[in-house]
């Protein structure tokens, strides 16, 4: 009788241990996936979903059609300027759909990273509605927890018209120090797109107060839905670009900003939706806490044998 209490309390032990093991290693053999549920005023809108970067110890990394940007994740315009770079290069979308009779659609099958949303510009009576792009990560925190389903409502801009009768672009620059200032050239180029075509190249240029202005445009050139900028980007700078029509004026303002260090394993912070200040982290090295869990099996194991051995001795 007392062999086999022994033996029960041996077996019990490694059941246990492998009871939690097993979902640790689950993950880590197959990645989790997650899905993205979107809502949206109007049904039978068509929204498209791009994989714009992969996450790696703490970091976000461009990928795939995205890669060669400078663009930095962090900063507020990321979405409006990757939104700008996927009309200029027309990249593909990974996945898209339609809203359903509701206003609502899921993409699903989503892997960890960074994904960019936009949708199609649709004419309603005498208004045009142009979703906002939206930038998010998955997964999302809940407190430790990872969350694998994150629930996107879609804004929208109202315009009256989407002409324009003219063009203005400018620069902005955000540098932290006057070296950074005037180390910046004098000039760039900025290659204007129509329907992902060359349309027009412009020079900026400090002597000009870095504006350009284009009246000489016919109505219905230019849509704002259509038309997307390529700027020059000097070597150490990000770029972020912003459009609007306003008075009839299609405006691209176009801000540099020096790259920084990446710095992995940032405190994550909520997303604001459509402005996302810092991508929260989007897991774990499973890698590491499945060692560390199989060390944890070994050595219950290695404790109970080493008990029933006492026990026998005594």
């Amino acid at each position: 009788m007392k062999l086999i209490r022994k033996l029960s309390r041996v077996l019990g032990t490694a059941l246990l241990a492998l009871a939690l093991l097993c979902p640790i290693l689950t993950v880590g053999a197959e990645p989790a996936k997650g899905s993205i549920k979107l809502s949206y005023d109007l049904p039978d809108n068509g929204f498209m979903l791009y994989r714009v970067a992969d996450y790696n110890n703490g970091t976000y990394t461009l990928t795939g059609a995205f890669a060669g940007y400078s663009v930095d994740l962090q900063s507020e315009a990321a979405a409006s300027t990757l939104e700008n770079y996927v009309e200029a290069d027309e990249i593909d979308a990974d996945q898209s759909e339609l809203t359903d009779d509701k206003g609502n659609l899921e993409f699903k099958d989503l892997s960890a990273g960074a994904y960019l949303i936009l949708g199609e510009t649709r004419l309603e009576g005498e208004l045009y509605y142009t979703p906002v792009a939206t930038l998010l990560s998955l997964p999302g925190w809940n407190e430790e927890a990872p969350v694998w389903t994150k629930e996107v409502e879609a804004k929208k801009e109202i315009d009256n018209t989407a002409m324009a009768k003219s063009l203005a672009l400018f620069c902005a620059f955000d540098f932290d120090t006057e070296e950074d200032e005037e180390e910046f050239p004098e000039e760039v180029d900025v290659e204007v797109l129509k329907e992902s075509k060359p349309y027009k190249t412009v020079t900026l240029k400090e002597k000009e107060n870095w504006t350009y202005f284009v009246d000489d445009i016919k109505e219905e050139e230019l849509r704002k839905d259509s038309t997307s900028v390529k700027p020059e980007v000097p070597k150490g700078y990000n770029v972020e670009v912003e459009k609007k029509v306003e008075d009839d004026e299609l405006k691209f303002k176009i801000e540099y900003t020096k790259k920084k260090p990446e710095v992995p394993n940032q405190p994550s912070k909520p997303n604001k939706p459509n402005k996302p200040n810092e991508l929260p982290r989007t897991g774990q090295n499973w890698t590491l806490v499945s060692g560390l869990a199989c060390a944890g099996m070994a050595c219950l194991i290695i404790g109970t044998v080493r008990t029933r051995k006492n026990d026998e001795e005594t």
